[in-house]
């Protein structure tokens, strides 16, 4: 194996002392973490890792997908070409909760509703989640405006406030929640670096500003549920009105 003398990688503890991971899994994390900190994304193909580990092929496939499925690391594909990212740990509270957030469970606390918000840009915004732009002043302006909304759903300090013309309520922050693009908050994320000392009220602003860029998605998230609810309403109708029919019918059959 060649490398600089000086060379080394970081391992979150988590990774390392992880029981369902082989020492051979734990040096392919170590090498992906190495190339991907210093390209934004590990594109090495499984010879390569073989040939630099000292395993075959078949052992490479065997750990990537040991250690995709902890959600160590995430894999994706630009037509043939496979780029593997690894998760910026300190964005997601830990793998486990990472992992389960997709099942569409309700958060239940600050840092869930972080991670749900992220694990949901993760596949579509890789690039940001990588350990390359963990220091990039407008990403980590993006984690703060994340973070200011999410602390936002639980305080009710802001519900009743208006914004834009309209009384903010828990509802309408969880439909934020819900509708939050990381990547149209690129512009905000950028002025808020730009301008921070200008700012007076920062989580006021945060929370103006997304109601303003997300205004539409939530005016839709809005007339898809009254059209649900209404047809979940005739529906109860319908079958109300079934179960009276078959009441008098069984009444005149008596």
């Amino acid at each position: 194996m060649n490398y600089p003398e000086n060379a080394f990688c970081n391992m979150p503890l988590k990774v390392l002392y992880c029981g369902q991971l082989t020492f051979p899994a734990i040096q392919l994390y170590g090498t992906i973490s190495n190339l991907a900190n210093m390209k934004g994304g590990c594109t090495a193909s499984n010879k390569y890792f073989a040939e630099l580990l000292g395993v075959d092929v078949k052992t490479v496939k065997r750990n990537l997908t040991r250690l995709e499925k902890l959600s160590f690391i995430k894999i994706f594909f630009d037509g043939k070409l496979r780029k593997i990212y690894i998760p910026f740990f300190s964005t997601f509270q830990s793998a486990d909760n990472f992992s389960a957030l997709s099942s569409g469970k309700t958060p239940k606390s600050v840092q869930e509703v972080v991670d749900s918000i992220n694990y949901r840009q993760l596949e579509k915004y890789p690039y940001f989640f990588s350990t390359v732009r963990s220091k990039d002043p407008v990403c980590a302006n993006l984690r703060t405006i994340t973070l200011i909304l999410a602390k936002a759903v639980y305080n009710p300090e802001y519900f009743g406030i208006r914004l834009n013309g309209q009384k903010i309520t828990e509802r309408k922050l969880w439909d934020l929640v819900l509708v939050l693009d990381i990547g149209k908050c690129y512009d905000l994320a950028r002025y808020i670096h730009e301008n921070l000392e200008s700012i007076e009220k920062l989580d006021m602003y945060v929370l103006t500003s997304l109601f303003k860029i997300f205004d539409e998605p939530i005016k839709k998230l809005e007339h898809d549920r009254k059209i649900a609810k209404h047809n979940i309403e005739l529906e109860e109708a319908m079958l109300l009105n079934s179960a009276q029919a078959v009441q008098s019918n069984f009444k005149d059959d008596v």
